[in-house]
C-alpha cells in the first residue's frame, strides 16, 4: 500500500567476467549512509579465481525505489564444443577453474597460439614456448621468480597479469587468443 513494488534483477554471465563485483558497486554507490554501516549488509564474495560464487544470492541495491539484483553462479555450456581446444582457449582467459599442473600447458598454448599468429610481426615475443624461462628470467621482478631466475611452478595467472611489462611495445594480443 502506497510503496512502490520492488524491482528484481538477475545478473547471469561466464563465470569470472566480474558479476559480484559489479553488484557490490552498485550496492555501495547506492546504499544509504546508515545502511553502509550496518554489520548485516555482507557484500558479494568475490575472487580472482571461478567458482567463488556457488549458490544464488540476493541483493539490495537500491531503497527508493527497492531495487534487488541477484547474484548468480557462472554459466557455461554444459558441454564445450571444441573438446579441448576450447577447454585451452577459456583457461588462457581465466574463465574457467584450473589447477597449477595446467598452469604450464596454459602457457605453452598461449606461447603457440601468439607465436604461430605473429611470427612475423613481432619480434618482441618469442618464437616458441620452450622460451617461457628465458622470458621470466629476464624480468626477475616478477613473483614466481627466484633470485636465481629459475621458476617455481609457472602461476600463469600473474603471467597474464604481467604480459604488458614483458611485452612493452606489443600490441594487444589476448583477444586473439579466443578467436584462434
Amino acid at each position: 500500500p502506497g510503496g512502490a513494488l520492488p524491482l528484481i534483477l538477475m545478473v547471469v554471465g561466464v563465470p569470472n567476467t566480474g558479476k559480484s563485483s559489479l553488484i557490490n558497486a552498485l550496492r555501495k554507490a547506492t546504499a544509504p549512509k546508515r545502511e553502509r554501516m550496518r554489520k548485516s549488509t555482507k557484500p558479494a564474495k568475490t575472487g580472482s579465481m571461478p567458482g567463488v560464487t556457488r549458490h544464488l544470492s540476493g541483493f539490495q541495491v537500491s531503497w527508493d525505489p527497492p531495487v534487488f539484483v541477484l547474484d548468480t553462479p557462472g554459466v557455461l555450456a554444459p558441454r564445450l564444443e571444441g573438446g579441448w581446444l576450447t577447454a585451452l582457449r577459456l583457461g588462457a582467459a581465466d574463465l574457467i577453474a584450473h589447477s597449477r599442473g595446467d598452469d604450464e600447458a596454459l602457457a605453452t598454448f598461449v606461447l603457440y597460439t601468439l607465436a604461430a599468429h605473429y611470427r612475423h610481426q613481432l619480434d618482441c615475443w618469442p618464437r616458441a614456448a620452450n622460451q617461457v624461462e628465458k622470458l621470466l628470467a629476464r624480468n626477475g621482478d616478477l613473483p614466481h621468480v627466484h633470485e636465481e631466475g629459475q621458476l617455481t611452478p609457472l602461476d600463469f595467472r600473474l603471467l597474464l597479469e604481467s604480459n604488458a611489462r614483458l611485452l612493452e611495445g606489443c600490441e594487444a594480443l589476448g583477444a586473439e587468443l579466443l578467436e584462434a
